[in-house]
């Protein structure tokens, strides 16, 4: 029993000695002290898609992690990458020699080991080099809508490009189908070959020619407008802002008689007035042709588009030339309702009914009382309308009355005149703010405005608004034309 106790006692001092020991050597009388272990997980190391080595400049290198919604950050410096460095969001183009180092992370999860990986430049080799693309216009001005194809002459390349002056890749937008010029632009092109050293970028800029128009069109600048009334109809509210975000021609009269008849042929003059004596000291011919569906004003659009050597706005069956429409439809048509307008070039068109009222109104501002193009006094509305108090009930020639602020003329009276848009389904105007609107999709009637020399003042108002059926032909109802200016 006593052997025992001593060896008990032994082992305790010598765990006495053993935590002195510890004290000692630690310089302090405190408790040691161990950091408690992490459970949690770490996230997956990232993994580059190119290996480290010689690469070909322009090379694509993209960086993944395993690890589900962590965030990538790297460093193109030699620095270790913290939660401070470059977000990872898109591949790497190597275009010099360089370490990529990176990391991921995600909340609740140690951040992942860093990855490396180092590229070098490869070399040219003597491999013969792919010929430089050619583009089939010059840099400069064009007109929109314009189409520029790009070639390269060695055999079996294909090419690659770029819209927003960045270098091309074999990641950038493989070429197949001219590229439609619209807008100002730089377009970079490379041309690859396997087996073959990549071409040499080619770039062509082009700027957007504005279209030069006709005396007798006015020049209408972007801006916006408060569209509608709270004075009058109901369809006519609310009151919203509308912004045209591009400027636009359009003519200063209604299209004529003389007009229509010198782009649609001779004969083809369908005015009631055209076989009733005009007033005294006016030209029959100058005064506006009426009798005329919003699908024959369309046809004259195109027809006129092309008699000048400008690009047509509507297609109907993926076709732009009228020849090929067919009879222009006396009762309504699914085929011709579906017809598309191409904002884009510089051909003649009906413009929306937003465009009209801007024009309209000319910077007149009125919207709890009825006003007129020039004028927001009735008792001043004589001097600018054709209405029905004073045209004695029949057209007169254009241009006879005076103009409003933007130099156009008859927009309120004369004859109604025809607009892009559907009449809203809804009868209504959305109060939502809008840019450059159209109108419905589809629908069964086309909208009109402006008023008639069988109108009242009040539906002569800038923003009086009525509709009717495209086959609608009447002695008060006509239309102007408008083109794009950009």
């Amino acid at each position: 029993m006593k052997s025992i106790l001593k060896r008990v006692a032994g082992v305790a001092i010598a765990a006495v000695l053993a935590l002195g020991m510890l004290g000692c050597s630690s310089g302090s009388n405190d408790d040691p002290v161990l950091p408690p272990a992490s459970n949690k997980e770490n996230v997956a190391t990232t993994a580059f898609s190119v290996a480290s080595g010689d690469v070909a400049s322009g090379t694509s290198v993209t960086i993944t992690c395993a690890t589900e919604g962590a965030k990538i950050y790297y460093t193109t410096d030699g620095s270790a990458p913290t939660a401070s460095s470059t977000e990872y969001t898109a591949a790497i183009s190597i275009t010099e020699s360089v370490t990529i180092k990176a990391i991921a992370v995600k909340d609740g999860m140690n951040d992942s080991a860093v990855a490396s990986a180092s590229y070098t430049i490869k070399a040219a080799s003597n491999k013969e080099t792919v010929a430089t693309p050619a583009f089939s216009i010059a840099s400069g001005e064009v007109v929109s809508g314009t189409t520029v194809t790009i070639t390269c002459t060695t055999e079996g390349a294909k090419i690659y490009y770029t819209t927003d002056s960045s270098a091309p890749t074999t990641a950038s937008t493989a070429y197949t189908a001219a590229i439609s010029v619209t807008e100002a632009v730089t377009i970079k092109a490379i041309a690859v070959k396997d087996g073959m050293n990549d071409s040499a970028v080619a770039s062509a800029s082009y700027t957007i020619k504005v279209p030069a128009a006709a005396a007798d069109f006015v020049l209408l600048p972007a801006g916006d407008f408060q569209m509608g009334s709270n004075q009058g109809y109901d369809d006519n509210k609310p009151v919203h802002t509308v912004t045209i975000s591009k400027a636009f021609y359009m003519c200063d009269h209604e299209v004529t008689q003389a007009e229509y008849e010198a782009v649609m042929g001779e004969g083809s003059n369908p005015s009631y007035f055209k076989t009733r004596a005009a007033a005294e000291g006016e030209v029959q011919e100058n005064r506006p042709v009426e009798q005329v569906s919003w699908y024959m004003a369309i046809v004259y659009c195109n027809k006129r588009s092309i008699k000048e050597g400008l690009t047509p706005c509507y297609t109907i069956s993926g076709k732009t030339d009228p020849a090929e429409w067919g009879t222009i439809p006396t009762s309504s048509d699914a085929t011709w309702n579906a017809v598309e307008c191409n904002w884009t070039v510089n051909g003649y068109r009906l413009p929306t009914e937003a465009e009209w009222e801007y024009a309209a109104r000319a910077g007149d501002t009125t919207v709890d009382s009825l006003t007129w193009s020039g004028t927001n006094a009735e008792t001043s509305l004589v001097e600018y309308a054709w209405y029905s108090s004073y045209a004695g009930y029949k057209t007169h020639e254009v241009k006879k009355k005076s103009e409003n602020a933007n130099k156009l003329y008859d927009m309120s009276g004369n004859v109604f005149e025809w607009c892009w848009d559907w009449w809203p389904a809804s009868d209504n105007y959305s109060a939502d703010a809008a840019t450059d609107p159209r109108g419905d999709a589809s629908g069964s009637r086309r909208v009109y405005r402006g008023g008639s020399y069988s109108n009242g003042s009040d539906e002569c108002a800038v923003s009086y608004h009525y509709y009717d059926d495209p086959i609608k032909q009447s002695s008060f109802l006509g239309f102007r034309v408008v083109r794009n200016a950009n």
